[in-house]
């Protein structure tokens, strides 16, 4: 007996003998024009799911879920439409073969763009992910995996130039300054009310400094975040960070990044942190605007800060981006 496979082939072939035609679809995109002429920027997907791989920061390839925004142009103004599934397909074989890299990325914005020469001047990527990463405790010898969200686009144009945009997003603590000194002058004038005309040894001070009655007053922090937007060109990848350098920089620059692990003795060194960081919106944005502007590779930058103030039911926002 003949496997089914088998069956399908020969009958295939006897079709063909007898002269039958494959089975033909309609193409409506091709086959039909637009009813309304024009142009249109930008025509695709969104939310397309996929799996990536990505370098971690020793080295090894991490797979990820992801999702993909894929878009070209529709320039000529009389096509009805684009071919969806060839940007679903080019983006599903890429990223099956290829780990995650700007240069992935220009070979797969180059592809979408091909996949509809006959219409189309350019086209967009956008691949949105959350990076993982074993984060150290401050001080305990403990670690635990933080996930940072992160949004990588590129876009080649009608002169196949091709941009990239590497979107970031850091969580940190935020202590007020002015909280800060209103704090300690509550604090100045209980000790003035609790030892006035006395005379103090510092044990003594050293004691009332430790009773909880003894701190009238704290400053508020507050959860806060930086949407980092990083822009350079395809004749700077070789210059171009790996996210882990790029995520460490910036947390170093502020200081005091959310962390993972915590025992009591990293919590302390993360309230001296924040009582030596003491930062309104605009510190935050300036520091990290310091840093971005170090690095020399980008064409363009954006920072947006946002402190989640614990005082106030509206937010503290500061912008900046690269000197022109």
């Amino acid at each position: 007996m003949l496997e089914s496979k088998g069956v399908g082939i020969t009958m295939k072939t006897e079709k063909a003998q007898a002269g039958v035609e494959e089975k033909k679809f309609p193409d409506i995109a091709i086959e039909t024009k637009a009813k309304v002429s024009g142009s249109l920027d930008k025509v695709g997907m969104e939310e397309v799911e996929l799996v990536i791989q990505v370098q971690s920061d020793n080295g090894s390839l991490i797979s990820l879920p992801a999702t993909a925004n894929l878009f070209v142009s529709l320039d000529a103004p009389n096509k009805k439409g684009i071919h969806m599934s060839r940007l679903l397909l080019n983006a599903h074989e890429i990223f099956e073969n290829e780990s995650m890299s700007y240069a992935t990325l220009a070979k797969l914005v180059r592809k979408l763009k091909e996949s509809h020469n006959d219409m189309s001047l350019s086209a967009f990527v956008e691949i949105k992910f959350e990076y993982a990463l074993k984060r150290k405790a401050l001080l305990s010898d403990n670690s635990a995996w933080r996930f940072y969200p992160i949004s990588l686009c590129a876009e080649i144009d009608a002169n196949n130039k091709v941009k990239f945009d590497t979107k970031i997003n850091i969580a940190y603590s935020s202590t007020c300054p002015c909280s800060a000194a209103l704090s300690r002058q509550l604090i100045q004038e209980e000790f003035v009310k609790a030892f006035a005309n006395k005379d103090l040894s510092m044990e003594e001070i050293y004691n009332w400094l430790g009773r909880e009655e003894s701190q009238v007053a704290t400053p508020h922090s507050q959860r806060s975040y930086a949407d980092i937007n990083l822009s350079h060109y395809e004749d700077q990848i070789e210059d171009s960070k790996e996210l882990f350098e790029l995520i460490d920089g910036l947390e170093t620059t502020i200081s005091t990044p959310v962390q993972a692990a915590v025992k009591r003795e990293d919590e302390q060194e993360f309230a001296r942190l924040n009582g030596a960081n003491f930062m309104f919106s605009e510190d935050a944005a300036r520091r990290f605007k310091e840093f971005c502007n170090s690095l020399e590779y980008l064409a363009d930058f954006q920072v947006k800060i946002q402190h989640i103030e614990s005082l106030h039911p509206h937010n503290a926002v500061a912008y900046a981006s690269k000197d022109k």
